[in-house]
Formats: C-alpha cells, structure tokens, sequence
C-alpha cells in the first residue's frame, strides 16, 4: 500500500511451500480504509482472512472443511462486516462466509452441478449479498448464474446459458448501482480458445438484458465498476495482440 510518501510492501501470511495462487485473492478496504482479505490457503486447502487494524495483520481461517477457498471474493458492509463468496472444490459447490452476527458462519448457496468458481460478490443498499459465479455444465459449456440474498433465504437465477459458443461465465465480475441495479462482465468462450467476446448482462428489477460481443477477442479476468451516474466501466485482457482493454457505456454504447 501507498503511505502518502511511498510504497510499502509486507508479507502478510507465509506457510512453507505458498499460501496462495491464482485464483485466490480478493481484497476490500473498510470505513476506516484497513485492508480485509479473503484468500485461498494452497497448502492447507483452506478459506482464510487477513485484517489489518492499523498495527498488525490478524489472520483466521474461516473455513477448513475439504478442499475450500478457491475463487474468493469479499466485500464489506456498512458495518465494516465482511462477506465472502467462494468455491468447496471438494463438493463442487458455491458457498458463503459472513461475520456480520459477530462470529463466522459459512453456507452453501448452490449445490446444483460443479458451481462457484470464478465467483464475485456485491451488496446492495441493504447490506445484502449478490454472488455472480460460473456453472459448468461440460467439458466445454457453462453458464453465467447469479444468486441473491432477501434477508431469509437465497434466490437463484441463470442469467445467460447460450451466448455464440454456450460457455458463458468465466471470469465474471459484479457490480451493483445507486438504484440497486446490477452489472456483471463475463466472458463467452470457445472450448478452450482463450479468446472469446467480452459479455455484459444488466438486471433493472423485472428480467437480465445481455448485451453480447461487446469487444471481439477479448474478455478475461473482467473487472466492473459503475461510476456516479451508475454507468458502467470494464477492464479486461485482451488475447490478441495482449492487451489491457478498457471500456465504459456512454449513452446506450
């Protein structure tokens, strides 16, 4: 992190033979800017978190249960309350993380095939999560799903099942806006061609708008940000010739 004057580089957690590989590392700042986060131990096969108060680095492991961490993503709340979503590599399952009644609980969100990876999580006006995430459907297909928390009980949907090569989903990432709306970036991919077509899907409160080949060859590891007048903005790697690609919406293009 910067300190105003310089960089200043720490190592936060370090187990022999690595702690962390791609893709394992999420990282969000609470209200009073300290660091929180959410990584995948490769030693241990764990879910871990690391907060830093000003002082020091204080690390848990939130979940050990099989093989859990993979794909994480978290997110703070309004009471600088952490929420994570990730991948249960041992069951093939999405699962949340929240400390937000004080101690950590851990949930399944959706058990239905191999779902979770390539997750990103958000959270509205009311603190509540919204999990974008990637469901493979085969060895060459997948699907874009989104799964949302009322307060009691989690709602699943597919946002896009087709696109032109019917594996949607990779690389996804969710941002929500001033009126609650939602916008996820993703990728539409042949087989295992890495180039493929950025996605963008929008959820304004009655049904998804996909807008499909939004930038030809191009698409992974999408990062969405909506800005103040709830415009979206996406980064993404371009595969030819290689590039760090940016676009944002202005208008209706």
């Amino acid at each position: 992190f910067h300190n105003g004057t310089s960089w200043d580089l720490r190592t936060v957690d370090n187990v022999t033979g690595g702690t962390a590989y791609f893709p394992i590392i999420s990282l969000a700042l609470d209200s009073n800017d300290d660091p929180h986060i959410a990584y995948y131990d490769g030693v241990n096969d764990d879910l871990k978190y690391a907060v830093y108060n000003g002082t020091s680095w204080s690390i848990s492991a939130i979940d050990q249960t099989g093989d859990v961490g993979e794909c994480p993503s978290i997110a703070m709340d309004s009471n600088d309350k952490a929420h994570i979503s990730y991948y249960d590599g041992t069951n093939d399952d999405l699962k949340y993380a929240t400390n937000n009644g004080g101690s950590w609980t851990t949930s399944t969100v959706d058990s239905t095939g191999d779902v979770g990876t390539y997750s990103s999580i958000a959270l509205d006006s009311n603190d509540y999560p919204h999990i974008s995430y990637y469901r493979k459907s085969g060895t060459t297909t997948g699907s874009l799903k989104h799964a949302s928390y009322s307060g009691s009980a989690w709602s699943i949907s597919t946002v896009d099942s087709s696109g032109a090569y019917n594996n949607v989903g990779k690389f996804n990432d969710i941002a929500i806006d001033s009126n609650d709306n939602i916008h996820i970036s993703y990728l539409d991919t042949v087989n295992a061609n890495p180039w493929g077509t950025l996605e963008y899907a929008y959820y304004g409160g009655s049904s998804w708008s996909l807008t499909t080949s939004v930038y030809y060859r191009g698409g992974q590891h999408t990062s969405i940000r909506v800005d103040s007048n709830d415009k979206p903005h996406i980064s993404f790697f371009n595969n030819y010739p290689d590039d760090l690609m940016y676009t944002s919406k202005s208008g209706t293009s």
